[in-house]
Formats: structure tokens, C-alpha cells, sequence
């Protein structure tokens, strides 16, 4: 089960890519929707820096600075089902970000992005609660003649942090990237290459980060798990004893996906009263049967077919944020 950041809901997605993603990020079509709560913003980078200082060369393979680099997906097939740096995102700002790259070093956050992602972060640069932070948020705009002046500054600041040697970067889940072309994010860490530091992995201290809940991240969880079983309960089971007991009533794997998301995307279907928008699916529902024949595959990179579902077991994964 997943869950947002508490008073983070960002708008349903109502586009969605072959996968059950959302077909672009929320940040770049509807900006003007968007709020970023200061309080949790400051609040959550201050425990991101503090188990960084922390616990840097334990966990973060004694990283002077940290690096998210946060791609564009054109093609839907790209995005990787999970990602520690869209979860970051998604824990530090509330939204998951694109075309973007952040910077934490020993005294600020550097941000590069578009217009509209620094305007939705400009509005906490002076709340009361950045005083509480022991780091200043930097934001640089990135520009359509070029970025090798954006990424000069941000390597300077890397170097101006702690030893300035090491750069931390989540270099197993970059290997499952696009390439550079085009791509502000990993064209930054062409550039990092070129200007001589040394990278090192960051997974093990990014996992500590998540790990760690609020308490409103923790009701946001209780809450997915509920709306997750009642899904799974009323939807999936229902359905599915349906066709155990009426063979002449035939439904694709597809089908049942679809009626499973829907209800996930819309609540009140199922008598829920929810505010609109708060809840999402994590994913394409995955939905198998005939593994008889087949095989099942429990895999995270699973995907449903059009197959018609069997009288004789069947699974489904779901998950509701």
C-alpha cells in the first residue's frame, strides 16, 4: 500500500499510459492547481539533511552532496514502475516532479526546473517554517537555448560542499533511464562526469528517508490499506466468485483491471465519501488466472493481458495512494 504525504493530494490523472501510469506529470499540466504545503516541505528536507549528515558514510557512501535526478518520460514503456527518486520527490515536495534536478548539500537544496515547478516552489521560500531548516532552498529555471550555465552553478555548489569529491546518486535505478538527449536531468549528470566527481550510490540512505513516517504519513497509509481491501474485497473477489459460479459469464483480465481501477479512482462507487481527487491507484491493476497453463508471474513488472479469466485461480495486485 502507498500513500501520499499528508496534506499533499494532488488532482486524479485522468489520462493514463499502457502501463496505468499517469501519461505526463501532474506538475507540468496543472500547475495552477497545485500547492505545496511549507510546513511539511521544510519539515521533511530538515529529516533528509539530518540522516544525511548523519549517517554519511554509513549510508550514503560518503556522499558531500546528494543528487535526484528526476526525468521525462516521452514514451510511457521508459517509466519504471517504482522510483526511489520519484518517491523522494513525492516525500520532499508533495508532487513528482520532471525535468528536474535536486541538489542537497551541507547548507542548501538547489532545484533546476521549469517555470512552472519553480513557481510552485517559490511559495514556500518565505514561510515561517524555513527558519527552522538549516537549509536554503536554490532555485534555477532551466532554458530552451541550454542549461551549461545552470549545471556550472550546481556543480560549483557541489564542490563548495563538505570535501566537494562525492556526488550521490541512485546509480542502480539511472541504469533503467532513457538516454541523454533531450533529458535536463541526466544531461546534468553528463556534465557532473565531465567536471570530475566521483559518484557514489545513495539507495541504502534514500531508503532510510521513506522509511521513516509522519504521522499523517502513517493515517495517509491506514487509509490506502483500507480503501485497498475494500477494493480487493467488494470488486476483485466479488467478480471473481461471479465467474466461479456462472460459467456462461465470461470477463477478460483487462475488463476486471479496468472495473478495479475505476472503482479506486471513483469511491463513491463503492458508497465511499472521500473529497475528490485524494485518492489514486498506485498502478494498473495486475490481474491472472489460468496459471494452470501458463504460469503466474508475482513480479512488480507484471502486466495484465486480454486473456478471459479461467475458472480456477485467480490473483490480483492493487494498490491504492
Amino acid at each position: 500500500f502507498f500513500a501520499p504525504p499528508p496534506r499533499f493530494a494532488p488532482p486524479r490523472a485522468v489520462a493514463r499510459g499502457a502501463r496505468g501510469l499517469p501519461t505526463s506529470p501532474l506538475v507540468d499540466t496543472m500547475a495552477a492547481e497545485l500547492h505545496v504545503d511549507a510546513d511539511t516541505f521544510w519539515s521533511r528536507l530538515a529529516r533528509w539533511h539530518s540522516l544525511w549528515s548523519r549517517s554519511r558514510e554509513q549510508h550514503w557512501g560518503g556522499a558531500d552532496a546528494v543528487c535526484l535526478a528526476l526525468p521525462k518520460f516521452d514514451d510511457e514503456q521508459e517509466r519504471p514502475t517504482y522510483s526511489k527518486s520519484a518517491a523522494m520527490s513525492r516525500s520532499i515536495v508533495g508532487y513528482e516532479l520532471s525535468s528536474t534536478v535536486m541538489l542537497l548539500t551541507k547548507t542548501e537544496l538547489h532545484v533546476l526546473s521549469g517555470e512552472k515547478k519553480c513557481a510552485l516552489l517559490e511559495g514556500v521560500q518565505g514561510a515561517a517554517a524555513a527558519a527552522s531548516c538549516p537549509v536554503k532552498l536554490v532555485l534555477h529555471r532551466t532554458s530552451k537555448g541550454g542549461n551549461d550555465v545552470a549545471f556550472g552553478e550546481l556543480i560549483k555548489a557541489a564542490k563548495a560542499s563538505l570535501r566537494g569529491a562525492r556526488l550521490g546518486i541512485l546509480a542502480k535505478e539511472l541504469e533503467n533511464f532513457p538516454g541523454v538527449a533531450g533529458n535536463v536531468a541526466l544531461a546534468f549528470l553528463d556534465a557532473v562526469d565531465k567536471a570530475g566527481l566521483q559518484k557514489v550510490e545513495v539507495n541504502v540512505g534514500c531508503a532510510a528517508v521513506l522509511a521513516e513516517k509522519d504521522s499523517g504519513s502513517v493515517d495517509h497509509l491506514k487509509k490506502a490499506a483500507v480503501m485497498s481491501n475494500k477494493v480487493m474485497k467488494h470488486v476483485f473477489i466479488k467478480t471473481m466468485e461471479e465467474v466461479f459460479d456462472d460459467s456462461s459469464r465470461t470477463k477478460t483480465h483487462s475488463e476486471m483491471a479496468t472495473e478495479i481501477d475505476e472503482k479506486i479512482e471513483d469511491p463513491s462507487k463503492l458508497g465511499i465519501k472521500v473529497p475528490p481527487g485524494s485518492i489514486d491507484s498506485c498502478f494498473f491493476p495486475i490481474v491472472q488466472s489460468g496459471g494452470s497453463e501458463s504460469g503466474f508471474s508475482l513480479k512488480a513488472s507484471a502486466q495484465t493481458d486480454d486473456n478471459t479469466m479461467t475458472e480456477d485461480v485467480g490473483i490480483c495486485s492493487l494498490g491504492a495512494s
